[in-house]
């Protein structure tokens, strides 16, 4: 399913760093981004909420048919992440029986949750992970196609949980792609009407453009999500102080040198939709090559990039080469000024680009080789 819906594009810039199945699960309270694996959590016939024909708890209800108590420890569990949205939820079995769940939304992540005490985890996945929704109103059900789990078939109480779940999820795909289609995500039997309501609701381009430096931010928050890797402060600071604040729209690796290449790649990666930086440079650095990978695969999405500068940073020979390949394929780029100076770079390479070159005139206003050890030819 690699080209279904829009998986193809986002999921292959996230999956680039996947180091974790979604199995990993927090421990509940201890200190802020701990994490330990729990095994597959076995199935229950009991619930504090039952089917919706089912006679209620002893625990006080809220309007959704959640109990305090139960709200109560799903905030525990999850601490220090908190639920946006919680949705009563029921499970179908082949045997006709029914499990109900809850159904806990965070920022970028879904936690299905057994509704018996203690708390267990069904599953879990990344709004990354999402390739298709498929939305039916009779009864209010939601199938999910998931990179890493089976189908999921998830039913609710009303066609008004149902739009809820859907926005909630669309909205965060929305900040993290501005450009990308619902119609794509959403899939039959979603009828239009539905689908029209949820585009009407949904975060435009111009929204997400608005977020300090194109919500860089959160998508750099969703790929760590999606990845099991910690949130850097340090990065967060930087682009609310040094870039956000002073209008600055060159991204400079240098300013994150203390940091280790995994971290620089995942923000290389935040970079491939942003529709806010212009220029992506690193100077006097040298880039490890899962940072270098990672450039190649963010000039082969972006469409708002227009100057690179990568000078003395260690290049591997073919980079050049594999750069063209990238171009080549991406004929939306903005790509406009290319500076490789001080790299050990092969004529094949340049051969490459100069081919491609050829075929967009015009597309380069300015080009900087120098000391790169290219032969006369």
């Amino acid at each position: 399913r690699g080209g279904a819906g829009l998986g193809a594009a986002w999921q292959e810039t996230a999956r680039t760093f996947r180091c974790r199945r979604s199995r990993w699960l927090p421990c509940g309270p201890g200190p802020p981004g701990f994490l330990c694996a729990r095994p597959p959590a076995t199935v229950s016939r009991r619930s504090s909420l039952g089917h919706p024909a089912a006679q209620p708890g002893p625990m006080a209800q809220t309007p959704d048919g959640i109990s305090c108590e139960l709200r109560g420890e799903i905030t525990r569990f999850l601490w220090p992440k908190e639920a946006e949205l919680l949705l009563k939820t029921w499970l179908p079995e082949r045997d006709g029986a029914e499990q109900g769940h809850v159904l806990a939304l965070l920022r970028w992540r879904a936690y299905l949750l057994h509704t018996c005490l203690p708390l267990r985890v069904d599953c879990t996945f990344s709004y990354l992970e999402v390739q298709a929704m498929a939305l039916q109103e009779t009864p209010p059900q939601v199938t999910f196609e998931l990179e890493s789990l089976p189908e999921l078939v998830l039913e609710l109480p009303g066609v008004a949980a149902l739009e809820q779940l859907a926005q909630h999820v669309a909205a965060a795909i929305k900040k993290v792609f501005p450009r990308s289609s619902l119609g794509k995500l959403f899939r039959r039997p979603t009828s239009p009407s539905m689908l029209a309501r949820l585009e009407r609701r949904s975060p435009s381009e111009d929204t997400a453009a608005s977020s300090p430096c194109g919500g860089f931010l959160e998508t750099y928050e969703a790929l760590c999500d999606y990845n099991g890797f910690p949130f850097r402060e340090e990065i967060q600071w930087d682009v609310d102080t040094i870039y956000h604040r002073q209008g600055c729209r060159n991204f400079s690796l240098c300013d994150f040198s203390h940091l280790g290449s995994r971290d620089l790649a995942l923000s290389v990666a935040a970079l491939s939709y942003n529709l806010w930086f212009q220029c992506l440079s690193c100077v006097d650095m040298k880039l490890s090559l899962e940072v270098s990978e990672q450039i190649l695969h963010m000039m082969s999405q972006s469409s708002h990039l227009e100057e690179l500068v990568l000078e003395n940073c260690g290049l591997r020979g073919d980079f050049v080469r594999r750069l063209a390949q990238a171009l080549a394929g991406h004929s939306s780029s903005a790509l406009r000024e290319l500076s490789l100076t001080g790299n050990l770079l092969d004529d094949r390479g340049m051969i490459a680009l100069s081919r491609h070159l050829e075929h967009r005139p015009g597309a380069l206003r300015r080009l900087c080789l120098a000391q790169t050890g290219l032969t006369p030819r």
